[in-house]
């Protein structure tokens, strides 16, 4: 919540954010997929910059990710 949500609603208006979201099982964490074409190191430094990651909060880790299969 708080300034941690208002960080993805603005990624998610300038086009930056394809899907988040919490993981609904009870150890907590969370996913958040950017939109195409942004690199690792802007990935990186958006995560950083989240307030509940400042605040130590929140932890990040960038996984690379091969979509497979993806419906129209």
């Amino acid at each position: 919540g708080g300034r941690h949500g208002e960080q993805y609603v603005a990624m998610n208006t300038r086009g930056l954010l394809e899907m988040g979201g919490p993981y609904l099982t009870p150890d907590g964490g969370g996913m958040m997929i950017p939109a195409s074409g942004i690199s690792e190191e802007e990935i990186r430094r958006i995560a950083e910059a989240d307030p509940a990651v400042r605040r130590g909060l929140l932890e990040v880790e960038v996984r690379p990710w091969y979509i497979a299969m993806k419906t129209a």
